[in-house]
């Protein structure tokens, strides 16, 4: 589901439950821990991870409409579970308890309070996000193609090409950390604010490791 599909504030105050639903695939698309995951961990074809992501967003829309009151430790005991014997990923960057901790706010927001400034800043930034990858994959393909037909500065092409793709990355995943839910803190939606690289363990599970030293 692309940005576009996430329907108007008309739309979420005739039926909330889209809000909702909607906030959580913003956040599930900006979750880096998953991104990660599904690039490195996962040793399925991308339709079938896709597919296992989408299973989880139907878990935790189940959870809040059809279980009764869910608690944030719940949800993130699930999104780390479900990385490791999904993904074969174990977390540890601290965005399972982001993304949980989103997802009650969101149905508090939504549900409760129909307050949707905090969603329509979302998908705003995330309409930002998709719109710069975009122009990045555009450049990069210009930026092969000229490279192709000029085999002597193939490599001061990639040179040049590879560092603006990874400066649109962070400054993307910057926005995604001063994203504010009704009252939630910088620190709290940091989670995606730099992509860690993966590490593999002695039993073969891709880490998605801590940005934070010297955390007990």
């Amino acid at each position: 589901m692309s940005s576009n599909d996430f329907g108007t504030e008309a739309e979420w105050r005739d039926n909330p439950k889209k809000a909702f639903e909607s906030g959580v695939r913003v956040g599930f698309q900006r979750w880096e821990a998953l991104r990660i995951a599904m690039e490195f961990g996962f040793r399925g074809t991308h339709n079938d991870a896709l597919q296992l992501q989408e299973d989880m967003v139907q878990d935790v829309l189940a959870s809040f409409f059809e279980d009764g009151p869910v608690e944030e430790y719940d949800l993130e005991d699930y999104f780390s579970d479900s990385l490791v014997s999904l993904f074969n990923t174990n977390v540890e960057d601290g965005s399972s308890k982001w993304l949980a901790k989103l997802c009650v706010r969101l149905y508090d927001d939504c549900m409760r309070k129909q307050d949707f400034t905090g969603l329509n800043k979302m998908i705003s930034e995330q309409q930002k996000h998709e719109h710069a990858m975009s122009a990045a994959r555009s450049s990069s393909q210009i930026s092969s193609s000229a490279a192709d037909d000029d085999e002597d500065d193939e490599d001061e092409g990639e040179d040049g090409n590879e560092p603006q793709l990874e400066t649109i990355v962070e400054q993307n995943t910057e926005q995604m950390g001063s994203l504010d839910i009704s009252g939630q803190t910088e620190g709290e939606t940091a989670a995606s604010r730099s992509r860690p690289q993966p590490e593999v363990d002695e039993d073969g599970f891709t880490v998605v490791p801590s940005r934070r030293k010297g955390r007990k």
